[in-house]
């Protein structure tokens, strides 16, 4: 009986726990929370059962309470809220939520996801961010860090509420969610907009001062202040005729508006807003101003004065009315014209063209002067006038034949190539000094020539073949008419001709003065000069003068009865001969052909090129003569002795226009 043992508890730890006296067999008898207390230390005796005194002995027995995955994770708020600028890069962490569990060990360890709210996927969240927490019961406490993954817009999303779940490492895990508020703040990163890049307007020039022109939009799309938006005019509007609400961005007028002055206008405004730095956008404003008739007929001159002749037709023309209109189109012409007084007799009749003209035959003995006050009527709305005033003489019929001086043309042309163009001009004239001279030209002739007429100019079409026409021309004063002998001599040039040429060039003379006092007599005197037989034919080819001088080059070969040509060193002797009685007609300022003039080089081993310009022909009128011919250029080649072997210099002689 003294071997037998008997256990208690001297501790039952508030009555947590029972022992079995016999076994020693320690057992539960209430739920445990590890939670509230984590570990036990009861006291157990063993006793044995002598009838004497009996013997004991203690012993401690810790007892530690396990942990099960019992409590969830629990944040340390159950709502969140940061405020953002939209400019914060990605990457850039805004806020950690932290949330916490009772549990240790793996059923402790919380790991962060994004539930909800992310749906644009602007932000991550870091799952789990260590941190040392001596406060905790884990040696470490996560965090979840909430950063920005893409860029940010304040103007497409301005709040995001995001779902945040914290989730324990238990099993089954247990977790929890708190709501992660992000509030975006603006910033200047928008320029304002305005609805158009280019805006029309049209405004009547007879505006008000404070009229409203256009109304301009803009808009930005940051929040205020950063897109409050103010308007000005920057450049266009350089008479400050127009100004523009800084707020409203109504363009108005400024000043008094003229049409006829300033038509348009090109008005860059700018919108400029709020923000630091202030940003901006520019719109073309285009204003038309539209015309109003505020400006009357204007004759030119102020008043006329024109005479008539005795026994004219009726319907003969004494003047042609000269009316403009500085308002637009469709408020000047076409005018209306009318005779408001001094035509009582109906002696004259205005047409709506605005020409004076006869209505009766006139004599000189019965009324020698009227005076007339016509009016010009714009087309406007409400119409403008003005008024003239025309003094009409009427004068003795014409009494004297006109007068003309026979013209010869000569024109010298490569083979086929003539353009045509003005050739030369007739000079007419009349004793009778209020005669008008009109020129005309048979019929038959008009698919060659043509001769304009009021001036006289005579003018050759395209192609004209080699050979002499005669022009059968007239000068009409209205009474009488009267031929004028016109010649045109057409001349074609070979190319081999070019290659035998010979330039005179002559001291202070004019082409016209050449052609008109000098041609005839220094031809003659030239053919006597140089020509072997009386049927060689000498070609003046072109004359043109000298750039930058009085000088005046006339550039000519001679022909041979048989078709060939002169030699230029031939040329050049006979003219070296005769040099001295050809000064006695023209100054003679130098000979130049293919050889140099030995200042280029000192052995004159020199070639000269000509190339004639069939298409720009040079037109030298006078009175009686007309020279027309192509212009012609030269460039001269030098292989001088001094230089390497085979080196060429070229040299471009001064009557060059143009270098080859």
């Amino acid at each position: 009986i003294n071997r037998k043992v008997v256990y208690s508890l001297a501790d039952s730890a508030d009555g947590y726990f029972s022992i079995d006296s016999s076994s020693g067999i320690i057992m539960l008898e209430q739920p445990l929370d590890r939670e509230q207390q984590s570990s036990y230390n009861i006291s157990v005796q063993a006793a044995d059962q002598s009838p004497g005194q009996a013997l004991s002995s203690l012993a401690t027995v810790t007892i530690t309470v396990l942990d099960i995955n019992d409590n969830p994770p629990v944040f340390e708020r159950r709502d969140y809220l940061v405020t953002v600028p939209e400019d914060t890069s990605p990457g850039t962490q805004v806020l950690a939520v932290f949330a916490t569990s009772k549990d240790i060990g793996t059923n402790a360890e919380i790991t962060y996801l994004i539930r909800s709210g992310n749906e644009q996927e602007k932000f991550r969240i870091n799952p789990k961010t260590g941190k040392a927490a001596p406060f905790c019961s884990s040696p470490f406490f996560f965090q979840g860090g909430i950063s920005v993954s893409e860029v940010l817009d304040y103007e497409l999303c301005r709040k995001f509420y995001l779902v945040v779940e914290a989730k324990d490492g238990g099993t089954p895990a247990l977790s929890a969610v708190a709501t992660v508020s992000i509030n975006l703040t603006d910033v200047n990163d928008n320029p304002p907009m305005f609805s158009q890049d280019v805006y029309s307007a049209v405004i009547s020039e007879d505006a008000l001062v404070g009229d409203s022109v256009i109304l301009l939009i803009a808009e930005d799309a940051d929040s205020p202040p950063n897109g409050q938006i103010r308007f000005s005019i920057v450049s266009g509007d350089r008479d400050n005729e127009f100004a523009v609400d800084p707020l409203l961005g109504l363009v108005k007028v400024k000043k008094k508006l003229d049409r006829e002055r300033v038509s348009g206008y090109s008005l860059i405004v700018q919108a400029v807003d709020s923000g630091i730095p202030a940003m901006s956008s520019t719109a073309t404003v285009n204003i038309d101003i539209s015309d109003v008739n505020d400006n009357s007929p204007v004759f030119t001159p102020a008043n006329y004065t024109a005479v008539i002749q005795e026994n004219k037709p009726v319907g003969t023309s004494i003047l042609q009315l000269v009316v403009t209109d500085r308002d637009s189109f469709h408020n000047g012409p076409p005018f209306s014209f009318s005779v408001l007084s001094g035509n009582e007799e109906e002696a004259f009749m205005l047409d709506s063209h605005g020409i004076l003209r006869s209505a009766v035959v006139f004599r000189h003995t019965e009324s020698l002067e009227y005076v007339l006050c016509v009016q010009a009527r714009d087309s406007g709305k409400p119409q403008q006038v003005s008024h003239s005033y025309i003094r009409v003489r009427v004068i003795e019929e014409s009494i004297h034949k006109p007068t003309a001086i026979p013209l010869e043309i000569f024109i010298v042309t490569m083979e086929d190539d003539f353009p045509g163009g003005v050739i030369g001009k007739i000079h007419a004239t009349d004793q009778d000094v209020y005669d008008v001279l009109t020129f005309a030209l048979k019929s038959e002739q008009k698919s060659l020539f043509k001769v304009n007429s009021h001036d006289g100019k005579i003018i050759a079409l395209g192609g004209l073949d080699s050979g002499k026409y005669v022009l059968n021309v007239s000068v009409s004063d209205g009474r009488f008419q009267v031929p004028i002998d016109v010649v045109v001599h057409v001349e074609q040039l070979v190319h081999e001709m070019l290659q035998n040429t010979v330039t005179i060039r002559f001291e202070n003379v004019s082409p016209e003065d050449f052609v008109g006092l000098h041609m005839h007599g220094f031809r003659r005197t030239l053919r006597n000069a140089v020509l072997t037989q009386k049927q060689d034919s000498l070609h003046i080819i072109s004359i043109q003068p000298v750039a930058g001088t009085s000088e005046l080059d006339m550039l000519f070969a001679v022909e041979t009865h048989n078709s060939e040509f002169y030699k230029p060193a031939y040329l050049i002797q006979k003219l070296s001969n005769a040099r001295r009685h050809l000064e006695n007609v023209m100054r003679i300022s130098a000979i130049l052909e293919k050889n140099c003039s030995g200042l280029d080089c000192q052995e004159q081993h020199c070639e000269q090129g000509l190339s004639l310009d069939s298409h720009a022909l040079m037109t030298y009128s006078t009175a009686r003569i007309s020279f027309v011919c192509p212009r012609f250029y030269r460039n001269v080649r030098c292989t001088c002795n001094g230089m390497r072997a085979g080196g060429n210099a070229f040299l471009a002689d001064a009557t060059n226009v143009q270098d080859l």
